[in-house]
């Protein structure tokens, strides 16, 4: 009989499951559109349709052999409420949802009692306790509720158990990231009960059935957790690259953080006792990738973008088309609404030099977020870097990317990646060494090694000295 395991991957665009086998096998895959409920002009995800896709995709698993275990990934920030007795109050909301937010008042206290140095994070607006503090204002019926993050309350429907997981209380701010504990404080200051107590990713969140259910946690941490698990190193970098490209470093112990930026990045707790998550984003990432692409009629964006890779390197390189400064990490601080200017645009630009252009800036971004976070951590030589995200499929961006970082990159045959991180973390609730080591196997056997370009090298070099010069006609500090 085949012993499966099952992740699922609960988003604001899709909730998607896959069912492996203990080899490490795909069984099944299945994804449908996430749905939302509209109550009092709010947006609220329809947990009853999120909890029939999860049914349903079990007793598939369980008609085609021995479920094992369950794990989940899922939104950050938004939480479902429930009375003493365990009954649905209120759906989550929103996550992205501006207008459901703390007071002025609240925030000051949230600024003073929970400041970076302690959560990790810098309260902007959208964070868990920030939205339930506005909740529990406008519904009368959440004042004594219980609040779980969307993967524990999956746990708790199937278990009964109820806690958090670390990087679900992140983000909150509500969290103490040094201690990995509630920001007690915090919470007695704004009048509100300390919420369950948090586990590591991969806890053991009880059984139904014999079937083991996990702790999961924030969609963009389960990534970095399946990268965790597969990596033969504990410490590495991990870039996923999507409508943000976000790069996160995995320490073994905490740096000293002077000099670091908070504003640009966040300290999460690990998946041990002492480890430590650093982050940077760059979040026009996305947004630069497909700019010039809204200018021309495109049929078939893969071969247009194949096309382009081919015409970039068959023809000579003769400077930067434009240069860009956005509100990413590389130059910092053009503008809080995510403005983009361009500078010295050359005349008769084509579409080909403005994507080359731009391909080299943000290429130049990775390599100023990786120093970044090494002469933070006192790292001088090269770590395992791993990155994820539909783009990894581009060759030409990957290998310019790869130049410009001057090392290796490892991409993985998954988009997955949190689906990914959700399995590892029910077969580690169950303690299957075996299980771990056979699914690492296939990952890293399915992985692609993508090398720096000697051909491309001269045209990295000089796009960085320009940006050096950009730096200091801009009087960047």
């Amino acid at each position: 009989m085949l012993e499966l395991y099952l992740g699922f991957d609960i988003g604001t665009t899709n909730i998607k499951a896959i069912c492996i086998d203990r080899d490490g096998s795909v069984v099944f895959e299945k994804s449908e559109r996430t749905h939302f409920i509209d109550k009092d002009s709010y947006k609220f995800f329809d947990l009853s349709l999120i909890d029939s896709f999860i049914d349903r995709s079990e007793e598939r698993a369980k008609s085609l052999g021995l479920l094992l275990g369950v794990g989940f990934s899922s939104i950050g920030e938004s939480t479902v409420a429930l009375n003493k007795r365990g009954e649905i109050l209120l759906y989550p909301p929103l996550w992205s949802d501006k207008r459901i937010t703390s007071s002025a008042e609240e925030r000051k206290v949230i600024d003073k009692l929970s400041p970076f140095e302690r959560c990790g994070i810098i309260r902007n607006g959208l964070l868990g306790l920030e939205k339930i503090l506005f909740l529990k204002k406008i519904y009368k019926e959440l004042e004594n509720a219980i609040f779980l993050p969307v993967t524990a309350y999956e746990v708790y429907r199937k278990s009964g158990v109820m806690a958090w997981d670390y990087s679900q209380a992140v983000r909150t701010c509500g969290f103490d990231v040094k201690r990995r504990e509630w920001n007690s404080s915090l919470f007695n200051a704004l009048g509100i009960p300390i919420f369950e107590k948090p586990y590591p990713i991969g806890t053991n969140g009880g059984e139904r059935d014999k079937v083991v259910y996990s702790y999961g946690g924030h969609d963009h941490i389960m990534g970095l957790y399946g990268i965790y698990s597969l990596s033969n190193s504990s410490e590495f970098f991990y870039e996923s690259m999507g409508t943000s490209a976000v790069l996160t470093l995995h320490l073994d112990k905490a740096p000293s953080l002077e000099g670091y930026h908070p504003k640009e990045g966040s300290v999460l707790a690990g998946f041990e006792t002492d480890d430590i998550v650093l982050t940077r984003s760059f979040r026009r990432f996305g947004a630069l990738n497909s700019l010039w692409t809204k200018l021309v009629d495109i049929k078939d964006e893969k071969s247009f973008f194949r096309d382009v890779a081919k015409k970039i390197e068959e023809k000579d390189f003769n400077g930067l088309g434009l240069m860009i400064e956005s509100d990413g990490d590389f130059i910092r601080g053009n503008s809080l609404d995510g403005e983009v200017k361009f500078h010295h645009v050359q005349p008769g630009l084509s579409i080909i030099d403005a994507i080359e252009s731009t391909y080299l800036y943000l290429s130049i971004g990775a390599y100023e977020l990786e120093k970044t976070l090494k002469t933070l951590a006192g790292i001088e030589n090269n770590l395992p870097y791993f990155v994820g995200g539909a783009i990894t499929r581009d060759d030409f961006f990957m290998r310019l990317r790869a130049t410009a970082l001057e090392h290796d990159l490892i991409a993985l045959e998954t988009t997955e990646i949190g689906i990914m991180g959700a399995l590892f973390s029910a077969m580690n609730a169950r303690c299957d060494i075996e299980g771990k080591n056979n699914l690492k196997e296939k990952l890293l056997a399915k992985s692609r090694i993508i090398h720096p370009d000697k051909k491309l090298e001269d045209r990295v070099s000089y796009s960085k000295d320009a940006y050096y010069n950009l730096i200091k006609e801009l009087n960047y500090k």
